[in-house]
């Protein structure tokens, strides 16, 4: 019987260029991917649009941060709206004439009656005014570092970019 020159070569040779023996395949219950079921019907038969909806925000929201960045996020979002319904009610509370302080001459600030909910849903006219009175009120009257004003600005972004 006369062995082919591949065979001769890969028996004989400690050569690091030849090639090696083929490992053994993987038995079918050792291999990562799981089998599927056979499911017979397509998806777009079984999916509606809402279901479709519900399932690629659940994908978003699994995949676009880290589960305790949202968290976080999410804290300061909410400790954001209660600042703003707590200011606004205190500043409705005060005389007219020291309620707040005027900007340009014109107005007041916090006066807007939005003011209260500048932080729910999507971004309101008083919004950026409640988010620039929010940081100072945290950085400067809290004493809080930067990191907190950072912190509040990157989840009210990020929270309506969500909204929008």
């Amino acid at each position: 019987m006369q062995k082919t020159k591949k065979e001769t070569h890969r028996h004989t040779s400690t050569s690091p260029l030849a090639p090696r023996p083929k490992k053994p395949a993987r038995s079918p219950s050792s291999s990562k991917r799981q089998k599927t079921s056979g499911n017979s019907t397509s998806p777009a038969e079984s999916l509606t649009l809402e279901a479709l909806r519900d399932c690629a925000q659940a994908g978003v929201q699994q995949h676009k941060q880290a589960q305790n960045t949202r968290k976080t996020s999410e804290d300061q979002v909410k400790r954001m709206r209660r600042w703003s319904a707590e200011f606004s009610s205190t500043e409705a509370q005060l005389p007219q004439k020291d309620a707040g302080t005027e900007i340009d001459g014109d107005r007041v600030a916090g006066s807007d009656p939005e003011f209260a909910v500048a932080f729910d849903g999507k971004p309101k006219a008083c919004s950026a005014e409640a988010l620039v009175l929010y940081l100072s009120y945290e950085c400067f009257v809290q004493d809080r570092k930067a990191s907190t004003a950072w912190s509040a600005y990157s989840a009210i972004k990020k929270y309506c970019c969500n909204v929008i």
